[in-house]
């Protein structure tokens, strides 16, 4: 009974936030393992780059971020990656888990894969596929992204995330970020192709 009302809880402040446009937020689902603090500040640190990126060309548009990550089912990677990162990615993302603790900017709302299917389920009567059952959920959105759980490493200084996501059809990319450790703060290095349809 209490879950139940934690999760109807977590849907309805969700709603909340969709509309209301909150500045900042942060959102977390439980997830097991000692690594919550490290992936938090990994991923929080690709989503300011994206975050980043999107004030400096600002459309209006906002962005759905899934609350768990997907599997990893790739197995080609670009040349000059950390094989001990691409290694510890493969392995910790052979299912999908939720994230950690995500700082977000505005441009990105944050809802669980149940809160996704939800929302679609309502809209299923009048849209032919899935593209158009998401845009009718969530009008304000030009289309939802996805993070892997970082692979890192063996020594903890280089850390790998495979960002992917879509809009629609023939619109969506996949891109793996590297990132490195400099005097105790994770920056980006780079940002590789994956996938593009």
């Amino acid at each position: 009974m209490r879950r139940a009302i934690k999760i109807l809880g977590l849907a309805a402040w969700s709603a909340a936030v969709f509309l209301a446009g909150v500045a900042y937020h942060q959102y977390t689902l439980p997830r097991p393992g000692g690594q919550d603090r490290e992936d938090s500040v990994v991923l929080s640190t690709i989503m300011q780059n994206r975050c980043n990126y999107a004030a400096a060309a600002p459309d209006g548009d906002r962005e759905v971020l899934a609350a768990e990550s997907r599997a990893i089912e790739e197995d080609h990677f670009p040349d000059g990656l950390d094989a001990g990162a691409v290694k510890s990615l493969q392995l910790r993302n052979k299912t999908s888990s939720n994230l950690p603790v995500v700082n977000l900017c505005p441009t990105y709302l944050l809802y669980s894969k149940e809160e996704i299917d939800t929302a679609i389920a309502h809209q299923a009567q009048n849209a032919r596929d899935w593209w158009d059952l998401f845009h009718q959920a969530f009008p304000s959105t030009h289309g939802i992204t996805y993070l892997s759980l970082p692979g890192y490493s063996q020594d903890g200084q280089h850390a790998l995330v495979l960002v992917s996501g879509g809009c629609g059809h023939l619109c969506g990319s996949g891109h793996y970020w590297a990132l490195r450790k400099v005097n105790g703060q994770w920056r980006v290095e780079q940002s590789l192709p994956a996938w593009v349809s």
